[in-house]
């Protein structure tokens, strides 16, 4: 994609914060299982934002995770979650002008949890707890809005104690 730094300056001078998406494509086992790659992928990361002048980014990934069987495996989705911390904890220790907090952030997305009540991949309050202090919000995908999803999400409020927000983005199809 092309880096406009006028626009990016142009938002942030507006009070805007610029978090670009990352969508994590790379196949997991490399990245969760390997060290000096997952310590790489978060640097460059990182640098992108540090370099670009971004406020941090909207990270995607755990439903690649769940469709890659990560969430199944008690020490994969471990080292996934330590994954998102890591991230979350490198982009706190650079400063943003642009933020009220003064660090870069990360936004973290997750998918609805399945109508059929939770299971190994969905997010729970568990996984929310674990990244609290790394992550500033978390986004709840819902494909469309019933009486079903949103009851079926409310377990995650038992995690809210320490996060700071969690947005509903639903998207209705018409």
């Amino acid at each position: 994609h092309n880096y406009d730094a006028g626009w990016v300056s142009e938002l942030q001078n507006s009070g805007s914060l610029v978090v670009p998406r990352v969508v994590l494509e790379a196949f997991p086992g490399v990245v969760l299982l390997k060290k000096k790659s997952r310590d790489k992928t978060i640097e460059l990361i990182v640098s992108e934002c540090r370099d670009k002048g971004y406020d941090g980014v909207v990270l995607e990934s755990w439903s690649r995770w769940a469709a890659y069987g990560v969430l199944d495996d008690p020490e994969l989705r471990q080292l996934a979650l330590q994954f998102v911390k890591q991230l979350g904890e490198a982009l706190h220790s650079i400063s943003s002008k642009s933020s009220t907090r003064n660090h870069l952030e990360l936004i973290y997305v997750i998918p609805a949890p399945r109508m059929e009540g939770p299971n190994n991949q969905d997010f729970g309050p568990e996984d929310l707890l674990q990244l609290a202090d790394s992550v500033v919000v978390v986004v709840l995908l819902l494909e469309e809005i019933s009486f079903i999803y949103l009851r079926s999400t409310s377990h995650l409020c038992n995690g809210m104690t320490k996060v700071q927000s969690i947005f509903l983005y639903i998207r209705i199809k018409v």
